[in-house]
């Protein structure tokens, strides 16, 4: 019974243990039970996230009921959750005759297992239709009742676009057949592969038939431009809109305005193009025509040889050409309007407020393109003033056109003209009063030098009979100015030199007495050395150095320095000034004083007879400056003046030179010490005339002489021959100068020994010749003794000296 217990016990420990085991599998199972069904349940949660945030829309019905949806199926068709899970879907339909119909087609597709796709359009919440791509599938092919899941996709986009598609089809259909575009579409080869009846007509096809018969080749101007067109394509591959040029068939050129754009393969090659074509050659020839016109009309206006500005009706300047720039110094940024140009152009108030008057009552009264003339003297950007003519033309715009003729050197000249046709006329005046006075005063003179002769030294008559004598000499000396001013043509054949003349006027009894009567006035001088010779009257050479420094000295009351200069100078071009000086070789003589100056418009009045701002009877008869502008016309010389008031006047006298010798041995020079040996000398110098100088002189002085206008003609010349010494210009008018002359020669015959001359002083490229090997410098004109030494000088050492 133990055995029988313990077996029993045996039994119940060994039952006890398995169900202890099995409790424990029990416990694991549970346990990865509740790991599984949290992992379903975020699976779950996932797919509903992906679900509801997808933008199709996800439903899932059983027996036609929405059991779920997401929130894009919502805003599809405007139906809140709440309004749709659990209700039918018939409220989707329009009816519910539809609602059974596609219940019907739903089912029939769902039974064959498959998916189910159709389009359908939907009624929206708000009562219109939704057109909507629906995808859907049955849970349980074989328990329909549990239910479908459908995805939902809004076509209003699409559908949109595939009407407009559509529309745009019809549209390029009928664009296709229309007339006014040529239309084409063609391969890269050339080949034409349709096109409509305009294209045939643009190009002179009798049919659509007979152009796409032809090669497209033959319609471009050129291949080049064929090849330059597909580059087009290929760089451009959107639409491209450019101006074109073809060739009709008649041969004559097609311009048209093309739309384009190239069809590309799978590999980005050209494989074809269409395009579109507007004809405008009629446009194009009227553009070219009016370009034409257009350049014509700007070369006129650019090239005008008088200044031109177009102004709108605001006042507001739209361009200038360059003459007004030119003439004026103004540009558009100066200028932007009229109140501009008048405020700087018119400084004086007064005078701007009567130009605009006048410029304003014009305009109203001008019809459209009329023009009269108005001159007016304008103050220029660098404050020169110039006379000028001006013509505003009204156009239809209401802008106008204002044409600016520059004619102050014409108002200069006219004035000028007026001043010599004066002096002439109180001339003549002058010399009817002479002419008695002379015959009045002719007893005054001539008897008490005879009266004198007989009067013996002690006698108390002398001294009254000297004085009549004086008086008499006096009275003459004014005849003898008056005559002066008539006269003209005063004989100037005498040889003279005005240094000799300045020196016997600085020590005659006149200038004496001006130093007494002046005293706080000082002289110097600056003569040149080797003053030239000139054709004149020494009386009224004399006489016109008395009066201008007798005027210096009446100019300085509270006193002050005369300073007095005669030089020999060249003037290779025209100087305008008070005179109009021409170009030539000139004796200059200068008066310059620091005295009260004379104001512009008593410069202009100046040399006029009795014209005197000095104290009458004190201080001289008026007749000075007229003798001075008389003396300077009978020398065939000319006068400037510059004067600032308060600063002082300087008046500067220009005379011919003569190269005759003086009559009396005042020579300073001996010939004999600058006598050559025939030495070849080849002088190069543009003026005619100044080469007739050099080679006379040079002869003279025994050397053999070759003159050259140029120095392309003396590189010429020496490339041919030699010579020992050139005599070399260093501004020649044509050609290259006297630097470049000397470089080139210096090519081929280094250490030419060369002389510079110039009419100049010393330039940068004078003392460049210098450096290369020149020599002395001479500056014009041409003296005997400076070239004789020079070329003595130069031939015997080569030394370098400017004289």
């Amino acid at each position: 019974m133990e055995n029988s217990k313990i077996e029993q016990d045996e039994q119940e420990r060994r039952k006890l243990q398995e169900y202890i085991f099995n409790l424990e599998e029990v416990q694991d199972e549970a346990e990865e039970l509740a790991v599984s069904h949290e992992k379903l349940k975020q699976a779950q949660d996932l797919l509903v996230t992906i679900l509801s945030s997808t933008m199709h829309g996800i439903c899932l019905l059983r027996n036609s009921r929405f059991v779920w949806c997401n929130k894009a199926l919502t805003d599809i068709i405007g139906w809140d959750q709440e309004e749709l899970v659990g209700k039918s879907t018939e409220k989707l339909f329009p009816s519910t005759e539809e609602y059974i119909r596609m219940r019907e087609i739903i089912y029939n597709n769902s039974a064959q297992g498959g998916l189910i796709t159709y389009e359908y359009n939907y009624v929206h919440k708000k009562g219109h239709r939704v057109p909507c791509l629906v995808t859907g599938r049955v849970l349980d092919k074989d328990d329909i009742s549990q239910g479908y899941v459908f995805s939902v996709t809004d076509f209003t986009d699409r559908k949109k676009a595939e009407e407009a598609l559509k529309e745009s089809e019809e549209r390029y259909r009928l664009f296709f057949q229309q007339d006014t575009s040529a239309f084409y579409i063609s391969t890269v080869e050339g080949r034409l592969i349709a096109c409509n009846p305009s294209y045939a007509r643009m190009f002179g096809f009798a049919s659509v038939e007979e152009a796409l018969n032809s090669n497209t080749d033959a319609i471009y101007p050129s291949k080049k431009a064929r090849e330059n067109f597909l580059k087009l394509l290929k760089k451009n591959k959107k639409l491209y809109q450019y101006e074109s040029e073809y060739r009709h068939s008649n041969g004559t050129r097609i311009y048209t305005v093309e739309n384009a754009i190239g069809s590309f393969n799978d590999y980005g090659e050209l494989v074809e193009f269409k395009g579109f074509l507007l004809d405008e050659t009629e446009r194009k020839l009227a553009e070219n025509a009016l370009r034409e016109s257009e350049e014509k009309f700007r070369v006129l206006v650019e090239k005008s040889p008088m200044g031109i500005s177009s102004i709108d009706r605001n006042g507001h300047y739209k361009y200038i050409n360059p003459k007004f720039i030119e003439m004026f110094g103004y540009t558009l940024k100066d200028i932007p309007t009229g109140r501009e140009w008048f405020k700087k152009s018119y400084p004086d108030p007064e005078y701007r407020d009567q130009v605009i008057a006048t410029w304003v009552k014009d305009l109203k009264r001008y019809k459209i393109g009329e023009s009269r003339p108005r001159q007016y003297t304008v103050t220029c950007k660098d404050s020169s003033k110039k006379v000028i003519n001006f013509r505003p033309v009204a156009m239809k715009s209401g802008n106008h056109f204002v044409i600016y003729e520059d004619v102050t050197e014409q108002e200069r000249l006219r004035t000028q003209l007026q001043r010599a046709q004066k002096m002439e006329a109180i001339g003549t005046l002058a010399g009817g009063v002479a002419h008695d006075l002379n015959n009045i005063l002719s007893g005054l003179v001539s008897y008490p030098d005879l009266l004198l002769r007989e009067i013996p030294e002690k006698s108390p008559l002398r001294k009254p009979m000297l004085t009549i004598q004086r008086s008499g000499e006096r009275a003459a000396a004014i005849v003898q100015d008056l005559l002066t001013l008539a006269r003209r043509g005063v004989s100037v054949s005498e040889v003279v030199n005005l240094n000799y003349i300045l020196s016997e006027y600085l020590m005659s009894p006149e200038h004496e007495r001006l130093k007494e009567f002046h005293p706080n006035v000082k002289l110097q001088t600056d003569l040149e050395e080797d003053l030239l010779n000139i054709l004149g009257s020494p009386v009224h050479l004399s006489k016109t150095i008395m009066n201008l420094v007798s005027n210096a000295a009446e100019a300085m009351t509270d006193g002050g320095r005369i300073f007095i200069s005669t030089q020999n100078q060249y003037i290779d071009q025209p100087v305008r000034g008070y005179d109009d000086i021409e170009e030539g070789d000139y004796v200059i003589f200068r008066v310059s004083d620091t005295g009260i100056g004379i104001s512009p418009d008593e410069a202009e009045r100046i040399f006029e007879p009795f014209y005197t701002k000095k104290q009458m009877g004190r201080s001289g008869t008026g007749l000075g400056m007229a003798v001075v502008w008389g003396t300077i016309k009978d020398h065939r010389g000319y006068i400037d003046v510059k004067s600032a008031q308060g600063k002082g006047t300087t008046f500067t006298l220009y005379f011919p030179i003569t190269r005759k010798g003086l009559t009396k041995d005042e020579s300073l020079v001996s010939i004999e010490d600058y006598m050559g040996e025939g030495e070849p000398v080849l002088v190069v110098d543009d003026i005619e005339e100044q080469r007739e100088i050099a080679s006379r002189i040079l002869k003279k002085l025994g050397y053999s002489v070759t003159t050259v206008s140029s120095g392309e003609d003396a590189i010429d010349y020496l490339k041919e021959n030699s010579a020992d010494l050139l005599i070399l210009d260093m501004i020649m008018g044509t050609g290259i100068d006297g630097l470049e002359t000397y470089k080139k020669i210096l090519e081929f015959r280094p250490g030419q020994k060369a002389i510079i001359v110039s009419g100049f002083s010393e330039t940068d490229r004078v003392k460049e010749s210098r450096r290369l090997g020149a020599g002395a410098y001479i500056k014009k004109p041409y003296l005997l003794e400076k070239i004789g030494k020079a070329v003595r000088e130069e031939l015997k050492d080569n030394t370098k000296e400017t004289l």
